[in-house]
């Protein structure tokens, strides 16, 4: 009997919703992945209309994992939004469990590539500047850059948010 009263309520604690700002299934939420949906396709938009920016291995990197949370943010907010619509709740162990690590890689690859792409504008614009002499489109890559940057602290409150969520679900 105590086996099946502990079950009945760790499943009534797995449904409960818990309140954490900027979790799946939130308005705030969707905000946050409407951002980072945003932020992501308007520095892939700057980037690649930039010419030249293959020269450059951090930029090329910057495009492709830009591509990966521009599709990881437009399902995310299309399942945030239909869960808002339908009153589901996407805050379920299953869930967040799936949510979690893919939440993660993006913010990794979003992390490295936003970083990677500042060091690389560092360096050819003070300490080597070769925008001077080979006409390169700067401005182009410093703006791609600081949207790349907008999108990664959109993806920082989302993962942040679904980490506290897995968290109180398992403790």
């Amino acid at each position: 009997m105590q086996m099946v009263v502990s079950e009945v309520y760790q499943e009534k604690k797995d449904r409960q919703m818990v309140n954490i700002v900027g979790g799946p299934g939130t308005r705030i939420g969707l905000s946050f992945r409407v951002g980072q949906l945003v932020f992501a396709a308007a520095s892939l938009y700057v980037m690649v209309g930039a010419k030249e920016y293959k020269k450059f291995i951090p930029y090329s990197y910057l495009v492709y994992a830009n591509g990966f949370i521009i599709l990881w943010s437009f399902i995310s907010a299309c399942l945030d939004k239909y869960a808002l619509r339908q009153q589901l709740d996407l805050q379920g162990l299953a869930a967040i469990r799936f949510i979690v690590p893919v939440n993660l890689v993006a913010w990794f690859l979003s992390v490295t590539a936003a970083s990677s792409s500042s060091g690389i504008l560092t360096y050819i614009v003070y300490d080597f500047p070769v925008c001077s002499v080979e006409d390169l489109p700067c401005f182009e890559y410093g703006i791609a850059v600081i949207f790349a940057w907008l999108s990664t602290v959109c993806l920082s409150f989302s993962a942040n948010a679904t980490v506290v969520i897995l968290y109180k679900k398992l403790a």
